[in-house]
């Protein structure tokens, strides 16, 4: 069947990022940028796909439903799949880790001097760390003649930064700001189109939303292991830890899921998980108006993990 292009629907995998213009740091050099705007932050959780044997898998990103971007910490109550699994006792050491990460719109200097009609690139996913020495350039961003301090993206007070990512270096991440003084936004610059991230990242705050994510995260991490058959379940014995450093992502270094390692044994239900205000009746499931949800058959979906009943039902789902 012929159809035209507008209606071609865009792919099922397609992420959030895809509606901006990332700056690619391809070498391991200093660009120059003139921050515009205000900053984003979201929450991100990076898993594991061979929690048992992290060394010889990969990690991937979920983001986190359960972020306060106000107070910057994993603690609202909106049943985030990987918060539960992290905090369970029963996880591997260093399989799911937390993280929140910034993104703020910029000019590109280089896209501006090839002539580039709208040189506005988003900077990010940048880590806690860079973004405070970015904070901390402020204290010498002087006004000439008082002593007024300014952030670097001011509109009219702001001076440029050169900003370095190199994978090998300890910090990864660098920046400096321009020693040649203050370069206000022209009225050009001030037309340039921003990234709306608001726009462009999950509304968590949307229920429907919110429980299709955790859905989708729930498969996620059923895959690699950390849930079996859809219910919570034990790691293996772990490893023996090693030392290593902690490494801080940038954002593209990690890989897409992977299929799940067989782990044997099985385990109790997440200790983390957020309960419902009601129990119920005991021994009836106050979900069995959804499809294959009883007592006794615990299937470890977002309404199975919030469920006040959730460890009489497991127990008699395993003695079924």
């Amino acid at each position: 069947m012929a159809k035209k292009f507008d209606n071609v629907p865009a792919p099922s995998d397609r992420k959030w990022e895809d509606e901006l213009i990332m700056f690619k740091f391809e070498k391991p050099e200093s660009y120059q940028f003139r921050l515009v705007g205000d900053i984003f932050v979201f929450g991100r959780h990076w898993v594991a796909t061979k929690p048992n044997a992290i060394e010889s898998g990969k990690k991937f990103p979920r983001e986190c439903t359960n972020f306060d971007p106000d107070a910057e910490t994993h603690t609202l109550d909106r049943g985030c799949p990987a918060c539960a699994a992290e905090k369970d006792s029963s996880t591997p050491d260093k399989s799911i880790s937390s993280s929140h990460h910034y993104l703020i719109n910029a000019i590109d200097r280089r896209g501006q001097e090839d002539g580039l009609k709208n040189p506005i690139k988003a900077l990010g996913p940048l880590p806690q760390t860079l973004v405070a020495a970015i904070i901390d350039l402020q204290k010498t961003n002087r006004v000439k003649g008082n002593k007024d301090t300014h952030h670097v993206n001011h509109p009219d007070f702001g001076r440029d930064v050169f900003i370095k990512y190199n994978a090998s270096a300890t910090p990864r991440w660098s920046v400096s700001i321009d020693g040649e003084g203050q370069s206000p936004l022209t009225d050009a610059e001030k037309a340039y189109r921003l990234f709306d991230f608001d726009a462009v990242f999950p509304n968590f705050a949307d229920d429907a939303l919110c429980s299709a994510y955790n859905e989708d995260s729930l498969r996620s991490l059923t895959r690699c292991g950390y849930f079996e058959n859809s219910a919570p379940r034990a790691a293996a014995a772990k490893p023996a830890a090693k030392p290593a450093a902690k490494a801080e992502p940038a954002g593209e270094e990690e890989a897409e899921e992977a299929p799940a390692p067989k782990v044997a044994a099985a385990k109790a239900a997440p200790k983390s998980l957020p309960k419902v205000e009601t129990a119920g009746e005991p021994g009836v499931c106050p979900h069995e108006d959804q499809e294959d949800h009883k007592f006794g058959s615990f299937q470890a979906s977002v309404h199975c993990m919030r469920c006040p009943q959730r460890m009489a039902c497991m127990a008699e789902s395993e003695g079924s």
